[in-house]
């Protein structure tokens, strides 16, 4: 999904490339650095826990961010707070305001789910221009002390090293109206959506999606209710739905038979579309694939289906072969990812 976009600037959610890009920049410029820390946010995401978000400048991985709607971590953790979590830019991208701007969209996004933010910023010199961006942000300590890992540090305690676990937590104050932002560019309207793993109480509501609009993916569902419901429980690991103010406005869902995946169904609210959410969910559910060992995925589309079939080729999805279902023309659209 993008959340940004200028004529250099674009900001998306983070994706599986990134993580070693942003490993490989890292080490080059001296930082310890581990493609692990990536594809945790990438696992994160993909399970709903964070929104991964990754600024792109002139077309190059530049900085990233993290955003833990409901963080079990820190100070704050467990009590329904938003938590901000390992934000960066790489250096050669620093004094651009990509590190600003990543911080607009991660807290217009936290205060969709509350009024409060907070992080944890790191007490040796290298954390030295975070600590000073987030005062000058509004971030205010917390009272709670210094903590090391996810503890606090006892009082005149030496145990501790100064190293990156070593933190002070920080909280800020959110507005919560709904006023146009001066963050998000040439995006249409407030983006409250989020993307996760369809559960099952999603399955009455994602039927009723569906039936609603059935245009974007190939429908070869059982038209019944019994059967729609049936089909939604087979593989939920991989199908997953966008929500926006509580609605479910978007679903894909996906499966594999352990060669290679299928995208079997995705349909996007007709009031939400163009807003980068169907890219969104098929991001998420190649990624999902990607997990479980699968590179080749193909979807299938009614021939007459035009914003489809344009939609899944600016996709990356190229190869074509041309099928018979039921008496109507179909085309096999194929993706393959290294």
């Amino acid at each position: 999904m993008i959340y940004y976009k200028d004529d250099e600037l674009l900001i998306r959610n983070m994706q599986q490339s990134d993580a070693q890009i942003f490993t490989d920049e890292e080490c080059a410029q001296g930082w310890h650095a581990s493609v692990e820390k990536y594809e945790r946010r990438l696992r994160d995401q993909v399970e709903g826990k964070c929104i991964s978000l990754v600024a792109e400048y002139q077309g190059q991985p530049a900085g990233y961010v993290n955003v833990y709607p409901d963080s079990p971590w820190g100070a704050l953790g467990g009590q329904g707070f938003p938590e901000i979590v390992d934000f960066g830019v790489l250096e050669k991208y620093q004094r651009r305001g990509i590190g600003s701007k990543l911080m607009d969209i991660a807290e217009e996004l936290a205060a969709g789910y509350a009024d409060t933010v907070y992080l944890g910023v790191g007490l040796h010199k290298g954390y030295g221009s975070a600590q000073r961006m987030y005062v000058k942000r509004g971030y205010l300590p917390d009272g709670t002390g210094v903590w090391h890992g996810n503890e606090p540090c006892a009082s005149y305690d030496t145990a501790y090293a100064i190293d990156d676990d070593l933190a002070l937590y920080l909280s800020k104050k959110l507005s919560r109206e709904k006023e146009e932002s001066k963050t998000r560019g040439e995006l249409p309207e407030k983006f409250q959506v989020h993307i996760r793993v369809m559960r099952p109480e999603d399955y009455e509501k994602v039927y009723a999606l569906w039936m609603s609009c059935k245009n974007m993916g190939f429908n070869n569902l059982d038209d019944s209710r019994d059967g729609i419901l049936k089909y939604l429980k087979r593989n939920p690991s991989t199908s997953f739905v966008a929500v926006k103010d509580e609605a479910i406005v978007g679903v894909i869902l996906s499966g594999n038979d352990g060669r290679r995946g299928f995208i079997h169904h995705m349909a996007v609210s007709e009031s939400c579309r163009r807003q980068g959410i169907a890219s969104a969910l098929l991001s998420h559910a190649l990624e999902a694939l990607k997990a479980e060992g699968i590179h080749k995925v193909a979807c299938v589309v009614f021939q007459r289906n035009e914003a489809g079939n344009a939609f899944w080729e600016s996709q990356g999805f190229t190869e074509r072969q041309d099928l018979a279902y039921r008496n109507k023309a179909l085309t096999e659209l194929i993706r393959i990812d290294t």
